[in-house]
């Protein structure tokens, strides 16, 4: 069985990372689709907190299935950029391992 973890939303606090990103207390999908290319060429990805949980949820997964693959998506606007700060975003909370 594999087992798949979501980055964003899940792990990532995206939803309050982006409202803070906007300065906003909070944010639609229809405020990403209308403000998502402010974050082209940024660190954004980089720097979202994890959830407080993310490591624990990490750790049970790895200790009940023996590993895990992460599911996530580039921003089709800026896909080198976006994929290199959500690695480094895994590696630094610890949900991967280089």
């Amino acid at each position: 069985m594999r087992v798949l973890l979501d980055m964003d939303g899940v792990l990532a606090n995206f939803p309050s990372a982006f409202a803070t990103f906007l300065g906003a207390d909070s944010t639609t999908p229809a405020d990403y689709h209308a403000h998502k290319m402010h974050l082209v060429g940024t660190d954004f990805f980089s720097k979202i907190p994890p959830f407080a949980n993310t490591v624990a949820i990490v750790e049970a997964v790895v200790a009940r299935f023996g590993g895990y693959s992460i599911c996530s998506a580039p921003m089709v606007e800026d896909v080198e950029n976006s994929t290199a700060h959500k690695l480094i975003w895994l590696y630094h909370n610890r949900c991967l391992i280089l």
